[in-house]
């Protein structure tokens, strides 16, 4: 195949047979080392547009030069498959220089087949092929203001939101990570009989262009041990390229925008997360909103928060959409001055404190829900006097640790274990110790815990508080009519910075902090309009802790906390009415029954 129209008649530059050691292959054992490729190369070229200047120095094409770059390019680059290889060197040569309007191309590699005569790639390429491609000047690559490229990600083999993660880990090598959607649990599409998938999107900005993003992507499922199976089948990880600003690109290797995504909710729900709803799409001429109304919003995709269980290649998926059933968070303190509980468990009597785990979970499984176990080493009752990191360790740690051993917790897959510290120190050592979950009731006062929650990629609550437990009564002090949409505000100033640490939406778990720092007036609009600080807060698991608290106690005329449990089960019920997820409880066996029947009446669970 040759070039035909007007292109027939430009000047041609023939550079033939060129000897080029590359890697090319997918297979492990073609990437050991280089092989032989021979590379034949017509590139045609066009002096017209210097006619008005007589300047040809922007048109010269020096063959030494040409040689040597594409020579290098090939050396350096490491493609799975020769067609990949042919479209780098392609674009490659168009943006390399001006001068060049057209080529044709030829990669053969004598060793890819035994007893054959050898594998070989052609292709024709024009500049219109590649519109985004705009060289500057003689020989040089263009800078470019970088362009809003979105990727989908899914996953049904294995630890899911573990692949998922370690693939928006992968891109840093190569893109910059600009937002990252929340997690969705969702069904399999077109071939059905297979696992359940994970699904997210990731914005990026790269100075790759599509063809070459693409490559880099399929290395990554290479790396990640992606095995081709059937289309649409299962795997480890999947990666495909959405859009890439407002561009439309059509290779025989890939298309953008990606052709099926206006019919996938799995890629819709999660691209609404952080493209903005009126993009227009470059086909399709509609909105990114619109195209997901079209679709009916999608029932069959869920939220989910995600854990990875400590020394175990499994997961736990906790959905929380509108529809799931709410979860169970028991509190343990360990601690002689918590408000309630104070003195009543002590790391030195742990039969005793195994025993009442036993109990929360008995009565929890009984129900088919999960039981986080929130463990606390510090008590944060207002004016309560604060502790050193290695005394709260020493309390929280061994609770840990014997939980572990335990056969039962080890075996189970419906309990997590909570560490309630706004500590990075023992939040880390209680994490390596086998704790799932960080619960921060400072959203992160401490400027290492983002850190430390995003290097062991587990979950965080951050709770919206004001000051210390020592002085936070005297920092209610909110605008009235604006209690909810300050406390909103503030906690997301915290969300954005755990964000930008490197902690994943579905590591994100939002606690709007009933009694700290708020009087009862402000705890009661709290809970009123609980659904309005949610939304305004964003798509995250809501978890609320009223139980036994003041505002309660003040309400009923109740002075001992263990008294308050009618009280409680008051704001329980209302608390999920307003969309919380993760109720946080002392007494587990009761609360779990309320927690039950109003899912009942207002999930029809």
């Amino acid at each position: 195949q040759t070039l035909t129209g007007p292109m027939k008649h430009t000047d041609t530059i023939s550079i033939e047979n060129m000897v080029v050691h590359g890697i090319v292959g997918a297979k492990p054992r073609e990437r050991i080392k280089p092989q032989a490729l021979v590379v034949s190369m017509t590139l045609h070229t066009d002096f017209s547009f210097v006619a008005a200047t007589d300047n040809l120095s922007d048109a010269e094409i020096d063959y030494a030069v040409i040689s040597k770059e594409v020579y290098t390019f090939i050396t350096k680059k490491q493609a799975h498959m020769l067609e990949h290889l042919a479209e780098s060197v392609a674009q490659f040569l168009f943006a390399f220089t001006s001068a060049i309007v057209g080529l044709e191309l030829k990669i053969q590699k004598p060793s890819a087949i035994p007893l054959a005569d050898f594998a070989s790639v052609s292709i024709v390429r024009t500049r219109s092929d590649y519109p985004w491609i705009q060289p500057a000047g003689k020989q040089a690559r263009a800078a470019k203001e970088l362009e809003d490229v979105y990727l989908a990600l899914g996953s049904n083999l294995g630890n899911r939101g573990l692949n998922l993660h370690l693939a928006i880990e992968s891109l840093a090598k190569f893109c910059t990570v600009k937002s990252v959607s929340h997690l969705y649990d969702t069904n399999p599409k077109y071939v059905t009989d297979q696992p359940k998938f994970l699904n997210c999107v990731v914005k990026v900005t790269t100075s790759l262009e599509p063809p070459e993003l693409l490559e880099a992507l399929k290395g990554i499922e290479s790396d990640m041990k992606r095995e081709k199976t059937m289309r649409n089948g299962p795997r480890v990880i999947d990666l495909d390229i959405l859009l890439y600003g407002s561009r439309r690109v059509l290779l025989s290797t890939l298309v953008i925008p990606h052709p099926q995504m206006q019919e996938r909710d799995f890629v819709m729900g999660p691209l609404l997360d952080i493209a903005p709803p009126n993009f227009v799409h470059p086909t399709l001429a509609k909105s990114l909103e619109e195209i997901w109304l079209n679709l009916n919003k999608c029932p069959d995709i869920i939220p989910v928060w995600h854990c990875s269980s400590p020394g175990r290649d499994t997961e736990v998926v906790i959905p929380y959409h509108q529809s799931s059933p709410s979860q169970v968070m028991g509190i343990l303190n360990v601690t002689p001055d918590s408000f309630s509980d104070g003195g009543q468990y002590s790391a030195n009597d742990m039969p005793v404190i195994i025993e009442q785990i036993k109990k929360m979970y008995t009565s929890v499984k009984k129900m088919g829900r999960i039981l986080v176990l929130d463990i606390g080493g510090e008590s944060t009752r207002p004016g309560a006097t604060p502790v050193s990191a290695e005394e709260e360790a020493s309390r929280v740690i061994p609770v840990v640790e014997a939980l572990r051993k335990e056969e039962w917790f080890v075996n189970a897959d419906d309990v997590l274990i909570s560490v309630d510290t706004w500590k990075s120190e023992v939040a880390d050592k209680a994490i390596a110790a086998g704790a799932h979950v960080i619960n921060d009731v400072t959203a992160g006062r401490d400027p290492k815990m983002f850190e430390v929650a995003a290097k062991h990629r587990v979950p965080l609550i951050l709770m919206h508080s004001r000051g210390t437990p020592e002085t936070m009564s005297e920092l209610a002090d909110y605008v009235p009519g604006k209690v909810v949409a300050t406390v909103a505000e503030e906690l997301k100033r915290n969300i954005q910075s755990a964000l930008e640490t490197g902690i994943y939406p579905w590591h994100i778990l939002v606690d709007v902090g009933i009694g700290f720092a708020k009087n009862m007036e402000q705890n009661l609009e709290i809970l009123r309009d609980l659904s309005t600080w949610k939304a305004a807060v964003g798509n995250y698991a809501l978890v609320v802790g009223t139980s036994r608290k003041g505002f309660i106690g003040k309400l009923v005329q109740e002075q001992d906390p263990g008294r308050r449990e009618f009280g409680t089960a008051a704001t329980v019920t209302a608390s999920i009415a307003g969309g919380a997820h993760l109720l946080r409880v002392h007494d587990v066996e009761n609360m779990t029954d309320v927690i039950t029947v109003t899912d009942a009446i207002f999930k029809g669970l």
